[in-house]
């Protein structure tokens, strides 16, 4: 009876992970619809630095997109809580191991972890 309990439980969250995956590439799409013209010529143009282009595309959003990003970003960090609310104790020193291990190939600081 236990196994079951816990392959149910495995089978929900596998689920509202699914659900949740969906969403953001709904999110994806729809953001990616609202791109204009000038705003893909910005994300494709090849002589600009990444900075260059991030600064321009940022420059070019209208509020909508703003706000759909606002979004889609709660949205992840919803997500992400949830993860490691439900994650075992095994599980989050292996998250904490993972973003040091990524914090520290991208030359940034970690903060106190």
């Amino acid at each position: 009876a236990g196994n079951q309990v816990q392959e149910q439980n495995r089978l929900q969250e596998q689920s509202g992970e699914q659900a949740g995956n969906q969403v953001q590439e709904q999110n994806r799409e729809r953001f990616r619809r609202s791109l204009t013209e000038e705003q893909k010529e910005i994300l494709e143009n090849q002589e600009m630095t990444r900075n260059e282009k991030r600064r321009a595309f940022r420059a070019s959003l209208s509020e909508q997109q703003r706000e759909m990003l606002r979004e889609s970003n709660e949205t992840r960090r919803q997500q992400r809580n949830e993860l490691h609310k439900a994650a075992s104790e095994e599980q989050q020193q292996q998250m904490r191991q993972n973003r040091e291990n990524t914090q520290t190939r991208t030359g940034r600081q970690t903060r106190g972890h």
